[in-house]
């Protein structure tokens, strides 16, 4: 049976890394998009690879770090309605639960910062939808959905 003209979500991966009650983050820089903000590593994905493959290589381009498969855990999903251009977005959140190497800036061009912050103090510059991602997975939920009643702009 031939599949003709399925719909296609642009799909973002989210990166968790914790310390205790700490996740971090970086001050996005130098983007043209929430400049100034801090967001979670990650970024979108391409296709032609798994997920866990994307963040294993997100985590090395952004962090200078080192993890296989058996070190990311799956921890959630955001199915946003988005303003135009894209309508809609899969937001997934994957956790790397054990690294080698020590985390670094290692996209200064990028990122002009990267700190740990304890989840029950977010810095207030930090981009909606990495806000609920990180919210989301130390709360335990593992599917939410935002903007469906009015779209949102969840950056």
């Amino acid at each position: 049976m031939a599949i003709k003209n399925w719909f296609k979500v642009p799909v973002a991966i989210m990166i968790i890394i914790r310390q205790e009650d700490s996740v971090l983050l970086g001050k996005r820089a130098n983007t043209g998009f929430k400049d100034g903000y801090f967001a979670l590593p990650g970024g979108k994905h391409d296709g032609s690879e798994p997920l866990v493959d994307g963040v294993i290589r997100e985590a090395n381009e952004e962090l200078g770090i080192v993890c296989s498969v058996k070190d990311v855990e799956f921890r959630g999903m955001i199915h946003a309605q988005m303003p135009d251009p894209f309508k809609e977005v899969m937001y997934v959140i994957f956790e790397i639960v054990k690294f080698e190497g020590s985390v670094i800036n290692n996209e200064p061009h990028k990122c002009s910062e990267i700190q740990f912050f304890p989840v029950d103090r977010l810095p207030d510059k930090m981009t909606d939808v990495s806000r609920r991602c990180v919210l989301n997975t130390f709360g335990g939920i593992q599917y939410d959905e935002v903007g469906w009643v009015e779209p949102v702009d969840l950056d």
